[in-house]
């Protein structure tokens, strides 16, 4: 009983179908394709650590068709992946400190893995650039009653690494400093290192940058600046570049319903004897919310790639999707 007072249980279900609409090259050949999916569930339980009780704990798990990064990389609607595993440990150091050890979810990015967690149902190309999960140890200190800075020590700085065998030789860092005040957010954040999976890139940086609004009670906004750079081998001139920005905003237009919207941006160059142009990307996305009785949600939502600018064959993707999501 002392157990399930201190914890927290929550969680979500979201259910739902989408149609993709492809464009594949210049003679506008088309594929199409719609399914229903189980997107994703969710159950967390979380102890807090506080000053009354310093030590505390984090478990969530997922499956779903959107859980790909946790249930084996393809995505499923049966397995069950470990989204976040962590002990912690608040250290009477200063206004407090909090220490985290194990799978930790990502402090990077506007967006993130759990679907009640974005305005959206599809997850943005700038996403992709950032890790979902890492494995590792980060420690958080209050600066300020505005301000934070977390460092850490990681696995892999961009990648999903839960364990490392003799023949890895990856390892990362992650740092991030916050700061708030009112109405305004602003998050810097910066992960360094060489990632553990077969042939990877010599070194790889992430800088990842989000800043995030509330004008009223009626309307939010954020914007996510994020910039890659990887180091093929050690000292090579062919490093590869990426420039992405993504902004969106949400807009209350009467009780229970809002229209949001999400555009982004991504520009990558290739180095060496020459520069290249790896091409750029666009994505725009529109979702329409109702919150239809207490904790169920629907949505529905179209989205747009232009992906003209790169050299792969698809030339675009329309996406129109449909969810329903329930929270407890």
């Amino acid at each position: 009983s002392s157990f399930l007072e201190s914890t927290d249980i929550s969680g979500f279900v979201a259910a739902g179908y989408n149609y993709i609409d492809t464009d594949t090259d210049s003679s506008a050949s088309v594929t199409e394709n719609g399914q229903f999916n189980l997107d994703q569930a969710w159950i967390t339980l979380n102890k807090a650590s506080t000053a009354e009780s310093r030590a505390g704990f984090n478990l969530e798990l997922q499956t779903g068709e959107l859980a790909a990064e946790t249930t084996g990389g393809a995505g499923s609607s049966t397995a069950l992946g470990v989204y976040a595993a962590s002990v912690s440990y608040l250290a009477p150091l200063g206004s407090g400190t909090l220490v985290d050890a194990g799978i930790l979810g990502t402090a990077l990015g506007a967006e993130v893995e759990a679907q009640n967690g974005n305005w959206q149902i599809t997850r943005g190309a700038v996403f992709g650039l950032q890790p979902v999960t890492s494995t590792g140890v980060t420690v958080t200190y209050g600066v300020t009653d505005n301000i934070s800075l977390m460092v850490g020590a990681l696995n892999d700085p961009i990648g999903s690494v839960r364990s490392e065998t003799l023949a890895d030789d990856g390892m990362g860092l992650t740092s991030q400093v916050s700061y708030s005040q009112g109405n305004f957010g602003l998050n810097v954040g910066y992960n360094y290192g060489k990632s553990s999976a077969p042939n990877a890139a010599y070194r790889t940086g992430l800088l990842d940058v989000v800043a995030t609004l509330d004008l009223s009670d009626n309307f939010s906004a954020w914007v996510n600046y994020d910039y890659v750079s990887t180091e093929t081998t050690k000292g090579d001139a062919n490093n590869s570049t990426t420039n992405a920005i993504a902004f969106a905003a949400r807009l209350a237009v009467m009780d229970g319903m809002g229209i949001s919207g999400r555009f982004e941006y991504l520009s990558g160059e290739t180095g060496g004897a020459t520069t290249a142009d790896a091409g750029d990307q666009q994505t725009y996305t529109v979702t329409l919310d109702r919150a239809m009785t207490a904790g169920l949600t629907g949505k529905v939502e179209y989205r747009y790639n232009d992906n003209s600018g790169l050299t792969a064959a698809t030339l675009s993707t329309s996406v129109v999707a449909a969810q329903l999501l329930y929270e407890f």
